[in-house]
């Protein structure tokens, strides 16, 4: 019981600093722009700008506002990428907090960059732009609005040097101008942020509010004022475009040194406070002084040769199969392969799309058909493959046992797509299949549109192919009985098939039990490399073969469903996790011995 204490403690401490470290990291970090790009930002809106909008009063703005920034969703591809969080009225302005997904993703306001120093100076188009800006050639083509109306218009930005705008650098420390060299050698291998701004007609937008978390170095000699030192205020300012029309934009910049997120210092004090710890608790409960006197460590230096053999099997487990999980962070961004783990977050975006999907009957359809046909091929082929690797075991002629083995052991070799040709030449329209049926006096049957007969295909081609692999398991085991218990059976007058249920099935019993457990957790892995095979890419029998894999399969393809995808893979392989525990710990209740 002291001991159960004991450890209740040091996790309740443990929990305890955790959220110390996140209250006092959320509660003394103002910044509103967090480190990947995703944040808040505050909206002064004029009220005179919106007399041509009929807007009134707070509650009619909000109308207005929420339309406006459903269009700017709709342009930036996603419904979620805007939200607005808190408005307020503040007498000839309104004042509006949006919650901003990733702001260099925003689409129909112009163009906002967001990247590290050295990442922006190494893009040529970007860098290029800042130094023209310098030298006050401040030009665009095209910049993208779509107007609170719906429509959307390019408009076309060129001041000349005549204008006198040139943009530059101003370093907040010194309120020094720095020219174009001075600022991109700053640029140049930093790992301070930049956000560069080229917003158009934004005419009943006043000003826009962002902070951020870190501390801002730069700002721009046009259109950014600094309100503190993690703040800033984006102005507008009218320009001529193209003719004689002018619009008010918003071209500028600043940059900042980031800080640590709170989460990262909650993280990083939690472990630190962790290892401390258990420091201390192994040295005063004298836990090493254990381990290093003890047989486990004397084990280990008596077979240290056993070990140096295991470091490589180790590393490529560790390289092939431990580091690669750290890209199930795509399930929860937009993955871009040029951005790779630095992508976009969009948090339970995916998940909820596959767990809540608009297409509910779509989504049950491919579930279900992921588990029926799962369990059939689990129903026919687990006890098929046991009873032939039975049959094969009580072969007494060891040639014949040899001859059966190897000829159901050629199938495993052949690829599925192999196979999938195998089963057009039975199953086409012409196939061997029909041809007999039509010679027999039947009428032919269109396999690759018959959506009741395809679970049934499916199985026995995988019982085909597979059944050589678990013979040779199951037979591997039943080699180890000794012949002597075969002997005993005998003498007490126990034939062939008493052998095999008193002697040979209770010694391979933990091998069933081990197959059946792997069998179980992989109810939700489809092999949709065999369906893809086998259905030769008609899509007339989706009603019964489109599964998990099949949606995975389609969303890689577009080059854009990486996210989706591996959302996807995570939650067949969650489900398989939970049903091996389960399947482990009712074959642990069976008195037999599992796999954990």
């Amino acid at each position: 019981m002291r001991r159960i204490g004991k450890r209740f403690k040091i996790i309740f401490l443990l929990v305890c600093t955790l959220f110390l470290c996140l209250f006092c990291g959320a509660s003394t970090m103002n910044a509103e722009l967090l480190n990947s790009g995703k944040g808040d930002i505050g909206l002064t809106v004029n009220k005179a700008a919106l007399a041509e909008y009929e807007v009134s009063d707070l509650s009619s703005f909000k109308t207005f506002f929420d339309k406006y920034l459903s269009d700017l969703n709709f342009a930036s591809g996603d419904n979620d990428f805007l939200e607005a969080k808190e408005y307020a009225d503040g007498g000839e302005y309104y004042t509006v907090t949006v919650k901003t997904r990733r702001i260099d993703k925003i689409k129909g306001l112009g163009t906002i960059d967001y990247a590290t120093g050295e990442d922006f100076y190494n893009d040529p188009q970007s860098i290029s732009k800042l130094q023209k800006w310098s030298a006050g050639d401040i030009s665009e083509k095209a910049l993208n609005r779509r107007y609170p109306n719906g429509s959307v218009v390019g408009n076309n930005i060129s001041i000349s040097k005549g204008n006198k705008l040139a943009i530059n650098a101003i370093d907040v420390a010194t309120q020094e101008t720095k020219t174009y060299e001075d600022f991109s050698g700053y640029l140049v291998g930093t790992d301070d942020r930049i956000v560069m701004l080229r917003l158009v007609d934004l005419s009943f937008v006043e000003s826009i509010t962002l902070s951020v978390n870190g501390r801002i170095r730069y700002i721009s000699s046009e259109c950014v004022k600094l309100v503190d030192n993690n703040t800033v205020e984006i102005t507008s300012v009218n320009v001529r475009t193209e003719g004689v029309n002018t619009a008010d934009v918003m071209f500028g910049f600043f940059t900042y040194t980031q800080y640590l997120s709170p989460a990262a210092i909650a993280v990083i004090c939690v472990l630190a406070l962790a290892v401390i710890v258990f420091v201390v608790l192994g040295i005063v409960n004298k836990w090493f002084v254990r381990f290093f006197k003890g047989k486990t460590w004397r084990n280990i230096l008596k077979s240290k040769a056993l070990y140096v053999m295991i470091l490589p099997g180790l590393a490529l487990l560790v390289i092939f199969h431990y580091m690669p999980m750290a890209w199930l962070a795509t399930a929860f961004q937009e993955y871009n392969l040029q951005e790779g783990l630095g992508s976009e977050w969009v948090g339970m975006k995916y998940f909820r799309k596959i767990l809540y999907a608009e297409n509910a009957a779509h989504m049950y359809r491919v579930f279900r058909n992921t588990i029926f046909i799962s369990l059939i091929r689990i129903g026919s082929n687990f006890p098929l493959i046991l009873a032939f690797a039975l049959l094969v075991h009580s072969l007494k002629n060891r040639h014949v046992k040899t001859v059966f083995q190897a000829i159901s052991f050629i199938p495993y070799f052949l690829s599925w797509s192999a196979v999938g040709g195998m089963a057009y030449a039975l199953l086409g329209e012409y196939g061997l299949i029909n041809q007999i049926l039509v010679k027999m006096g039947s009428e032919a049957v269109s396999w690759y549109t018959a959506t009741d007969k395809w679970w049934t295909i499916l199985a026995i081609s995988s019982l085909w192919k597979g059944m050589g692999w678990g013979t040779l398991i199951y037979i591997a085991a039943m080699c180890n009985i000794d012949s002597e218990l075969y002997e005993a059976c005998a003498l007490d007058g126990g034939g062939a098939l008493r052998q095999a249920f008193t002697v040979t099935l209770p010694s391979i019993m933990n091998m069933i039990c081990l197959q059946l457990i792997l069998d179980t957790g992989a109810i939700m892995k489809d092999n949709y490399e065999q369906i893809l095979a086998m259905i030769n890419g008609v899509s007339k029998v989706d009603e019964t073969v489109e599964v998990i894999g099949a949606i995975t399969f389609k969303a890689v393809k577009n080059s854009d469903g990486f996210g989706s995808a591996t959302a996807m893979g995570l939650i067949q392989g969650t489900i398989g996790l939970i049903l091996v525990f389960f399947t482990n710990k009712v074959v642990k209740k069976s008195d037999n011995e599992g796999i954990l």
